[in-house]
């Protein structure tokens, strides 16, 4: 049997839970934008290579982009917020697109830059002579790619396999050959690939965050529209 003080606890009214609005949600929903990943941000690249400046012109870009449409999505009705929507999205997906562009194109030249003083052309006798005497010796391989480029470019240009050294051993040999025939373009490759993984990380992010609430905007529009018309 329930204890007198259980039984005037149970003998209370209990109060109603309030539950949220489904279509009050659903509009917040509707309405809320990401906030931008401090990854893709402004601040989110170093370095003073053209790759890594012009990477971090279309990150600004889009980070203005999307406080505004945070903004605009908190009081704009849909007929003016979706076209505005789709219109800055594909402004920010076209300087995306052209800066990964730019960068692709930036990485080709630096590569072919730091192949040009790390695998001069060298007569094909010169090159096997060499391999051999390196073969299976990393060590060696390292000291011989270091101290003249011929050397290092009879490594390189040659499947590893001919050299008795691993992949990973391969590498080695072309690190340390760029430090010593290509030390001043060492550090731009990397920050040019940096810039472009930063860069593809934010195309995908735009598509599966802005693109997809620009569309949901529309469609929100469009039945805006079509009350209108229903409640003539």
């Amino acid at each position: 049997m329930p204890s007198p003080l259980d039984q005037t606890l149970m003998s209370r009214p209990r109060a109603r839970q309030p539950y949220p609005d489904a279509q009050q949600v659903r509009e917040q929903q509707r309405r809320n934008v990401a906030k931008l990943p401090a990854d893709y941000s402004g601040a989110a690249l170093k370095g003073d290579s053209p790759a890594t400046s012009t990477a971090l012109a279309a990150l600004v870009h889009m980070e203005a982009t999307v406080g505004n449409l945070r903004d605009a999505a908190r009081e704009s009705s849909y007929d003016k917020l979706a076209p505005a929507a789709k219109t800055a999205v594909s402004a920010l997906d076209k300087k995306l697109s052209a800066a990964a562009q730019t960068v692709a194109t930036q990485i080709a030249h630096y590569e072919k830059g730091t192949a040009e003083r790390t695998q001069p052309r060298i007569p094909d006798a010169l090159g096997t002579e060499i391999r051999a005497y390196v073969r299976g010796s990393p060590t060696e391989a390292v000291k011989a790619a270091t101290s003249d480029a011929r050397c290092a470019s009879a490594l390189l240009s040659a499947p590893a396999i001919l050299t008795g050294l691993t992949p990973n051993q391969i590498d080695q040999v072309r690190s340390a050959a760029i430090r010593a025939h290509a030390p001043e373009q060492a550090a731009l490759p990397k920050e040019a690939r940096r810039a472009a993984e930063k860069l593809e990380g934010a195309q995908l992010w735009s598509i599966t965050n802005l693109s997809t609430k620009a569309s949901a905007w529309a469609e929100a529009a469009g039945e805006s529209k079509a009350l209108e018309v229903l409640r003539g």
